[in-house]
């Protein structure tokens, strides 16, 4: 997946009062964490710093510092300017992405009551979010990836933002290469913070759909078990449950292509919290060490190899030692040789 961070996310007003710091202190928080596990899939313009600056909205010291010191707060100056200076200075610009392929915007209609959505922001700050939004649309014409595969970033806006774009491009497959227009209607998923995305019911099969690396599976579990259980962070899911993924079967999940396979993600996501729960829902077995009734079970240590059905014809085999699972195989064959790889989960 991609992440789009609007620059209004990180506007600063000098008046908060001590709820609405904590909540600004906490969006910072958690989007430099994202951002040190996922730098190279988040997105901002580059103006970003301009528009802060130039409209009063950065949180410099002089401004910050007495609000952190007023409300006792455990953040000091330099740990907000670090996180900002991480999106500022160490992020892609989508605009420079999208110039690298001739493509101008003819006509913009806004089907969803945007203008309502956005109207207490500053002008500068709606009319930034409208070109933002324009250089997403952008980004999925050039990369030619569904447009779910995004998130936008952008305080107060938890809903999708559906817009229709009349367009010219340069065809470049061509010869000789001409310009062509085209009619694009798409709908843009917008939260308004992190946290909002995690306890998006969408998220999980999201993150499993897009995925592009392992820890994309590991967290759309977590945001599973979040909804599910209602806890208050994702973080409270690190302490209560205890579970990873192996190389193994991240290789398994794209090897079989369960990313294009919409109710398979679905199904496992199901079937894996169930295990975690511990909810006894469905076939769930000590593999042996062969088809034998008589074969011994097989183990790793005190980890019990498993198996559990996701559907009829898919399998989930992982390593079990309560409160402790590792999740090493997907696939449509049973195993009696799953492999082990070495974790820091317990």
């Amino acid at each position: 997946m991609k992440y789009i961070i609007d620059s209004y996310i990180f506007s600063f007003r000098e008046d908060m009062q001590k709820e609405e710091l904590e909540g600004y202190l906490q969006t910072i928080s958690d989007l430099d964490k994202w951002w040190k596990n996922h730098r190279e899939e988040i997105y901002v313009m580059s103006n970003i710093s301009s528009i802060l600056f130039e409209h009063g909205f950065y949180p410099l010291k002089e401004k910050l510092a007495p609000l952190l010191k007023k409300y006792d707060s455990d953040f000091e100056y330099r740990d907000i300017q670090r996180m900002l200076n991480h999106y500022i200075e160490q992020t892609s610009f989508i605009d420079d992405i999208c110039t690298k392929e001739y493509i101008e915007k003819t006509q913009e209609t806004y089907k969803t009551n945007v203008d309502v959505v956005i109207a207490d922001r500053p002008e500068a700050f709606q009319m930034s979010f409208f070109d933002l939004m324009w250089f997403v649309f952008c980004l999925h014409v050039i990369e030619n990836n569904e447009i779910d595969s995004y998130i936008v970033f952008s305080k107060p806006i938890d809903k999708p933002i559906l817009i229709e774009y009349n367009y010219e491009y340069i065809n470049l497959d061509k010869d000789p290469e001409i310009l062509m227009s085209e009619k694009s209607e798409v709908t843009i998923t917008c939260h308004s913070s992190l946290d909002s995305f995690q306890r998006d019911r969408n998220t999980p099969f999201l993150l499993w759909r897009y995925s592009i690396c392992k820890s994309d599976l590991d967290i759309g579990l977590r945001c599973k078990i979040l909804q599910e259980e209602k806890l208050d962070n994702i973080e409270d899911i690190e302490k209560k449950y205890h579970f990873s993924f192996q190389d193994s079967f991240y290789k398994d999940f794209c090897d079989n292509r369960y990313a294009n396979r919409p109710s398979d993600i679905n199904s496992a996501l199901d079937s894996m919290l169930k295990v975690i729960l511990d909810i006894r829902h469905g076939k769930e077995h000590n593999m042996r060490t062969s088809m034998g009734g008589n074969a011994p079970y097989v183990f790793h240590g005190d980890y019990a190899g498993m198996r559990k059905n996701i559907t009829t014809s898919i399998k989930l085999h992982y390593w079990k030692k309560t409160p402790y699972y590792q999740f090493a195989k997907i696939g449509e064959h049973d195993f009696f040789d799953i492999p082990w790889e070495d974790s820091n989960i317990t």
